[in-house]
């Protein structure tokens, strides 16, 4: 029964590892496709990606002087360039060209990032363009449910390894070893992505685990606690199996000398002296 129950609990424990680690992983890809980390991280590279294909700087000169008059009656100003079209706010004309320029492109990453796409997202790919959905929110909402589902089995796997495991107190310092072991590979993605020889690919990759460091360290420090609470519940139950050990040595102790008290008063009764009664009256008298 005993070599059943360890063969269970280190299949659960193996299945719990890469239910952790893939949990982690889509939490990663989502929380990195989130609109407002999307926002700030994709700006750098969209601009580069448009800068290698449009003239934008000569784009907006040429357009500066219909914006000024266009401003003036309209809040938004929209033109087209190559197969791109940009939206600027007329507030940002009084900022220079930069600004503007960061006005068109955060609202084509936001114009990219809430589009309806009107497929699922595996058959997306078969469409053959560039796959923009991917940093959309139907990508995130694809990954955040994938995380959710690896989250749930995680769960169903901890309980299952609470009945699994002979000392319940050591179950937190198992999910926190796991923890922690997950976390590892995540700390290194950064590195792993400097091998790739594509700048651009290797930002695009990027990208989908741009949260990757702070995701993995915060399971990295999540696993610590676990680990130092399993170790001070085993300190609390061994202080309590200590405490309960002397208190019983000394009711032992204490019954033993109980037992010889009784024994001695029962032998030193017996050696007395037996008194003649008619002696002792005579003795009054």
């Amino acid at each position: 029964m005993g070599a059943i129950r360890g063969f269970l609990l280190v299949t659960v424990s193996t299945l719990l590892l890469l239910s952790m680690f893939s949990s982690l992983f889509l939490l990663t890809i989502s929380s990195s496709l989130s609109y407002t980390t999307i926002e700030k991280e994709a700006q750098n590279l969209t601009k580069e990606f448009l800068y290698s294909n449009i003239d934008f700087s000569s784009a907006i000169d040429d357009a500066y002087p219909f914006m000024e008059i266009y401003c003036q009656n309209n809040s938004q100003y929209v033109f087209k360039q190559n197969e791109y079209t940009f939206t600027i706010s007329c507030d940002k004309l009084s900022e220079g060209k930069d600004a503007m320029i960061d006005n068109g492109i955060n609202n084509i990453v936001k114009e990219i990032y809430y589009k309806e796409y009107n497929c699922q997202f595996i058959k997306c790919f078969a469409n053959g363009e560039i796959p923009l959905f991917l940093f959309s929110k139907m990508s995130y909402d694809f990954f955040y449910n994938l995380f959710t589902i690896t989250l749930i089995v995680s769960i169903l796997l901890s309980i299952l390894g609470f009945f699994l495991v002979e000392k319940k107190n050591s179950l937190p310092i198992l999910i926190g070893v796991l923890l922690v072991l997950c976390s590892l590979p995540f700390f290194k993605l950064n590195k792993i992505l400097t091998l790739v020889p594509e700048k651009l690919i290797a930002d695009i990759v990027g990208l989908f685990f741009s949260t990757s460091s702070s995701l993995a360290l915060n399971c990295f420090i999540i696993g610590i606690i676990l680990i130092v609470v399993g170790l001070i519940l085993k300190l609390i139950m061994t202080a309590n199996f200590a405490r309960n050990l002397f208190v019983k040595h000394k009711e032992k102790k204490s019954e033993k000398e109980e037992k010889e008290n009784k024994e001695k008063k029962k032998e030193n009764g017996k050696n007395e002296p037996v008194v003649d009664k008619k002696v002792e009256e005579k003795k009054f008298k």
